[in-house]
């Protein structure tokens, strides 16, 4: 009769471990959706799924708090049933991977995630995936992150192996799909972009979570049908547009002149200004703003040669030392490039217009 009961008990406490997988969803066609996206399920296809990251992106002064690194985000669940239709009708492609975790880390997840939760958004260190990381190691008494620690010496990659190694990488590649969204990426993330990551912060996105599962395990629930939504990784042709426009100024098109001083002046606008008011990392220094000036708006009205020989300057010095030490490791040579070639083409053309009557009254 003992052996009964002790097996009975042993039943009850089996059966009410919950079973704890994750779930990480591929790239949606919204570019917000670019980086993947995951989820814990808890219970099986009967259960729930639980992914942090929600937020209302309408709600009034949204884009500030997020600048100023104070949006709030929330913990949000809902079916299995519900989560898998929602994702298979975005056409994204939906993977389940058990976790291996004793029943005490099983029961700690599923207790934590039942409890109401809203916290402040950062889109690299704390989102979606980072979440999901640390609350699996806190519940695991840090093993993962030792383990990570222990492996810092393997080389990073994305999921295809290709040797992606820092943020920009990572951004350029998902992005790759929308060339104008990539290049805007490229231009406002800093130096911090560029930072080599280590294992551990590699894992902010969704795909490589995989470290924590047990991958030959993992089941395909939906494959997309859909297009790729990524393409070649060239940020060199983001140098076009500015060619072109330093072409026609060269040419003498007034037009061009007009365009480039309003490119330039507004590409500083922003990249000042996400500087002056953002405590994000990846806004709060960018070298760009030593490229593109709020000022260069001035030159609409067509005078400023000595302005234009002192940004000449200032960009000639930036490139020296960028070449001459690691001072400044950002990799934003295409658009050093792009501003060299419209501050010296509008010095150029404007020195020819400025010596024209000289020439006319010498000749008379």
């Amino acid at each position: 009769m003992r052996c009964v009961l002790v097996l009975l008990c042993w039943t009850a406490v089996v059966q009410a471990t919950p079973q704890i997988d994750l779930i990480v969803y591929g790239p949606g066609d919204d570019v917000w959706s670019r980086f993947g996206h995951c989820a814990i399920r808890i219970g099986g296809e009967a259960g729930r799924a639980y992914s942090y990251g929600y937020a209302d992106f309408a709600a009034d002064g949204f884009l500030w708090r997020y600048l100023r690194r104070d949006a709030r985000f929330a913990l949000h669940s809902r079916t299995w049933v519900d989560e898998l239709e929602v994702y298979s009708q975005r056409d994204r492609t939906i993977v389940v991977m058990p976790i291996a975790l004793t029943d005490r880390e099983a029961t700690w997840i599923a207790d934590r995630l039942r409890q109401p939760l809203t916290y402040r958004y950062e889109h690299q260190t704390d989102n979606c995936a980072t979440r999901v990381r640390d609350l699996i190691d806190e519940a695991c008494g840090s093993a993962f992150s030792r383990s990570a620690r222990a492996r810092e010496r393997i080389p990073l990659g994305d999921s295809d192996g290709r040797g992606y190694a820092t943020y920009r990488d990572f951004t350029r590649d998902a992005m790759s799909g929308s060339p104008f969204v990539s290049m805007v990426c490229d231009f406002i993330g800093g130096p911090n972009q560029d930072r080599v990551l280590t294992r551990w912060e590699w894992m902010y996105l969704p795909e490589n979570l995989r470290e924590l599962t047990e991958v030959a395990q993992a089941q395909l629930v939906y494959q997309r049908t859909g297009p790729a939504l990524r393409g070649e990784v060239s940020p060199w042709r983001w140098l076009l547009p500015f060619v072109l426009v330093a072409v026609a100024v060269a040419l003498g098109s007034r037009w061009a002149r007009w365009m480039a001083a309003t490119v330039a002046g507004l590409l500083g606008g922003i990249v000042w200004t996400l500087v002056a008011v953002s405590n994000i990392d990846d806004y709060a220094w960018n070298e760009n703003a030593i490229l593109f000036w709020p000022t260069d708006l001035l030159l609409l009205s067509g005078k400023g040669r000595r302005y234009l020989q002192l940004r000449l300057a200032v960009l000639v010095g930036y490139a020296f030392l960028k070449a001459a030490t690691t001072w400044f490791p950002q990799r934003n040579l295409t658009f050093l490039a792009g501003a060299t070639a419209l501050i010296a083409t509008l010095l150029w053309s404007m020195t020819r217009r400025e010596r024209r009557p000289t020439v006319a009254a010498v000749e008379g």
